[in-house]
């Protein structure tokens, strides 16, 4: 098929440095999102989540850094916390991290924690040094098949009244523990209402609670400043989101 008969519909706006566009196939008449530059990571983990029988988008090709998959049309989470309780929500994510949980093996993530935060001496803002912060880090954990990037960001609630996970990519933090405590930045921090003025308070404390009585393993507030980092390397300095999550990190790091 020809890529002219391919049009932009919109530029998606993300923190991973990848270009992500919803598309249109004027051929078919059919929406499509395109992900362009560092695929590799996504395509790994969409098929490894599809034969898992996970709710993911289909690939429809791979080439040339070009993934296409499968668009969800839905409600993203801001939204479907505004209509509906959050008891289904937090249903999908236990039944989800339970699934992950059973092909769960320990692994030790030292080196991965000193690779990834080789960059934290050079920073003049965070009030710690990487050895520190290492030192408080557990260094076996439960490696498991995972989202690698659960953020409600990355959750649609489809047309079909399901909840889909998209985005998901291979990575060295590979545990379900570190796909919840990635969950907090939104719980807590709120990253995904960033923009807005919506007050989501009550659902997020109901979500959190839950999570944190079924799955308290991954309710360390070291492994959260781990996974807030992740965010923060890419964030400009004196930024909003720069801001936002270095008061985040302060405020754990006692």
């Amino acid at each position: 098929m020809s890529h002219s008969e391919f049009k932009i519909v919109k530029e998606f706006v993300g923190f991973s440095g990848a270009k992500v566009y919803l598309m249109h196939d004027a051929t078919k008449n059919l929406h499509f999102v395109r992900k362009q530059g560092n695929i590799t990571r996504n395509v790994e983990k969409l098929k490894l989540m599809h034969n898992a029988k996970f709710n993911v988008p289909c690939i429809y090709s791979v080439s040339n850094e070009l993934l296409d998959m499968e668009y969800i049309q839905g409600m993203d989470m801001k939204t479907y916390l505004l209509r509906y309780s959050s008891n289904t929500l937090v249903d999908f994510i236990v039944e989800t991290i339970n699934k992950f949980k059973t092909t769960a093996s320990i692994k030790n993530y030292h080196n991965v924690y000193v690779n990834k935060l080789s960059f934290i001496d050079n920073d003049i803002y965070i009030p710690f040094r990487k050895e520190e912060l290492l030192s408080r880090l557990p260094p076996t954990l439960e490696q498991s098949l995972c989202h690698g990037d659960f953020t409600f960001e990355n959750i649609i609630y489809s047309k079909s009244n399901e909840f889909f996970m998209i985005d998901c990519s291979t990575g060295e933090y590979d545990s379900w523990i570190f796909d919840l405590a990635k969950m907090r930045q939104d719980l807590d921090a709120k990253w995904f209402t960033r923009n807005t003025n919506l007050r989501l308070d009550s659902s997020l404390i109901t979500i959190k609670n839950n999570l944190k009585e079924q799955f308290p393993e991954a309710y360390d507030d070291n492994i959260y400043i781990l996974m807030l980092l992740r965010v923060y390397q890419h964030a400009k300095p004196k930024t909003p989101e720069h801001t936002m999550l270095l008061t985040e990190i302060k405020k754990l790091w006692k």
